[in-house]
This record gives C-alpha cells, structure tokens and sequence, in this order.
C-alpha cells in the first residue's frame, strides 16, 4: 500500500518551465552522424511486471531514480506505459516526487492549445 501523506497545494503557484533554447544555427545537416540512441525510451509497466510485484510503483520510481534520471539524459524523453500510478493526478503527483523532480507549467498552457484539445 501506499503511504499517503499531506501534500503542499500547488495550484496557482507553479513557475513556467525553463524555456527551450534551439541551438540550431550553423548546423551542417550532410554531416550529422547516425543516432546511436532514439527518443522516447519506452518504460512499460507490463516488462517490470516481477520487479512491480515485490513493491509499490513508488517505491519502484524511488529505487530507480537515478538510472531513470540518466536514460533521461541519454534519450531526451520517456514514455512510461501502463502504470497504474499515473493515472490520475494524485499517482501523477506521487511520481514526480519520487523522481524529485522540479513542478513547472507546460509551456502550452497559456497557448489555448489545451482548450482545443479539450473540446475534441
């Protein structure tokens, strides 16, 4: 089980996300090498199934937190698929924090793009 423990609000107090700087003049596009590695690494939960057995997804994120934090590094994004904790924001909430990760707001999110997408 879970060890739920009072979480600070953040509603309203998020800072924006640290911007993206393309760094993208001068690149000469004849010459770039072959990927090695390709984003996104997909994480899914059904691999770890035996791994996810032994404890919580939590848990799992906490023990794993710097090899993850480095596949992050090497590939640019991660996809985790099928966890259960992630599917509302509670769990969300939970596995950013086990990842200690820093909370920002989606760049998107003065854009209207998001009202769009939730009128579909």
């Amino acid at each position: 089980p879970t060890i739920t423990k009072e979480k600070k609000d953040l509603s309203g107090k998020l800072p924006d996300c640290p911007r993206t700087i393309w760094k993208a003049d001068n690149i000469d596009t004849d010459n770039i090498p072959q990927p090695r590695e390709t984003a996104p690494l997909i994480v899914d939960a059904k691999d770890l199934a035996e791994r996810l057995k032994s404890g919580t997804e939590e848990a799992y994120f906490v023990a794993e937190r710097e090899k993850i934090m480095e596949q992050l590094q090497q590939h640019g994004a991660i996809l985790f698929k099928n966890f259960e904790t992630m599917k509302d924001a509670e769990g969300f909430r939970a596995f950013y924090d086990a990842l200690q990760l820093n909370p920002c707001l989606d760049p998107i999110h003065t854009s209207g793009l998001r009202d769009m997408i939730g009128k579909k």
